[in-house]
């Protein structure tokens, strides 16, 4: 349980990052909500649900909840092309277009 934590917590942050402006966050935010589904599901059978009550299970489901709409985020800002690729223009300089 502690990797899919691990995942979870380490892909949210670094998919955040990379929203600033990199095509890769989706893939990474996708790995971050894969992590938690893990941590759900391992809570789940592991008995943690029961033994921390409601508070638990109402936490982690808002973190899901969270790590999908951030997925949603990304894809959305994906579609407007406000996201470039790793290597694409390194120095910045694309010029933006607006849309009418």
């Amino acid at each position: 349980m502690p990797a899919a934590f691990a995942l979870g917590v380490l892909g949210g942050g670094a998919g955040c990052v990379l929203l600033l402006r990199r095509r890769v966050a989706v893939q990474v935010l996708a790995a971050s909500l894969a992590g938690y589904v893990l941590l759900f599901a391992g809570d789940a059978t592991e008995g943690v649900f029961a033994a921390f009550g409601a508070g638990q299970f109402a936490t982690l489901t808002c973190v899901v909840a969270i790590a999908a709409g951030l997925i949603a985020l990304a894809r959305h800002v994906e579609r407007l092309g406000l996201l470039r690729g790793m290597l694409a223009d390194p120095a910045g300089t694309r010029a933006h277009t607006t849309r009418p």
